[in-house]
């Protein structure tokens, strides 16, 4: 959105042609306003901001206990044993490797992601496959809807900020907007419908839907999102999340993170 949409002009600004009073209610939305993340607060809204769990576990190979903080993740007993989303491509890897990055610094992540011989993959389901059958104890950036069966089943896992696993105090997990950011193409062939749309999708009726098919947090506060999210999707607060889709943190940190990782996986 920020990179390639709105540098190269291809979305309009629309927060204007908010006119439906249900979308337009500024009490209704959490940050008080229909929550546009560009820098001119008019062309990219986002309608999500869920917790991206740092880590997933295996309950039957691995515990809580274990994971006092994210420096424990480096213990030469887990080398080997930890697979995630890949890093170095755009997607919930990155988000999860930046939080590192981040909070605990390169040497860490180098340590972490070269050192204990992290097993890559590009394939979401895969890494859900891979923790929740137990091909590997621990997982970084394994996402909530592609592990939703095995919950469904009862396999025991846990994830972070869960009861079952608490957020690493030193390297908390993610905030992102997951598929929920909505922007407006400047040359769309019906202009009026798109603009309905859009009304639409910043309701109370299109976001809670699109939420729940999503099994994401909507930034609304009068759409119930326990009826399909788990608590430790939704954003505590006193924890220090990072933010990936902050504009500060996408233009001037994400791409340098990734080059990083690029570098050090490639």
């Amino acid at each position: 959105m920020y990179g390639t949409f709105l540098a190269k002009k291809w979305i309009e600004p629309y927060k204007s042609s908010l006119l439906l009073p249900d979308a337009a209610d500024a009490s209704k939305w959490k940050a008080g306003g229909p929550w546009f993340r560009d820098p001119d607060k008019n062309t990219i809204m986002q309608v999500f901001n869920t917790v991206q769990s740092m880590m997933t576990i295996n309950l039957s190979m691995a515990s809580a206990k274990d994971f006092p903080t994210a420096d424990a993740l480096l213990d030469p007993k887990w080398k080997g044993k930890i697979c995630a989303y890949d890093p170095s491509v755009n997607g919930a890897g990155i988000a999860i490797a930046s939080a590192i990055y981040v909070a605990k610094g390169e040497e860490f992540a180098t340590k972490l992601y070269k050192g204990q011989s992290v097993v890559l993959s590009r394939d979401y389901q895969q890494v859900a496959d891979w923790v929740a059958q137990g091909s590997y104890p621990i997982a970084l950036a394994a996402t909530r809807n592609y592990l939703d069966k095995y919950l469904q089943s009862g396999v025991k896992l846990g994830i972070s900020g869960s009861d079952e696993l608490p957020e690493l105090p030193d390297a908390p997990s993610a905030l992102g907007g997951g598929f929920g950011d909505i922007a407006v193409w400047n040359k769309a062939p019906h202009p009026n419908a798109a603009r309905v749309f859009v009304n639409w999708m910043a309701s109370k009726e299109g976001m809670g839907l699109y939420a729940q098919q999503q099994l994401s947090v909507p930034v609304r506060n009068d759409i119930d999102a326990s009826k399909w999210a788990d608590p430790y999707q939704v954003p505590k607060p006193g924890v220090k999340y990072l933010d990936t889709y902050d504009y500060d943190f996408e233009e001037n940190q994400r791409l340098k993170i990734r080059d990083f990782y690029n570098k050090l996986l490639k």
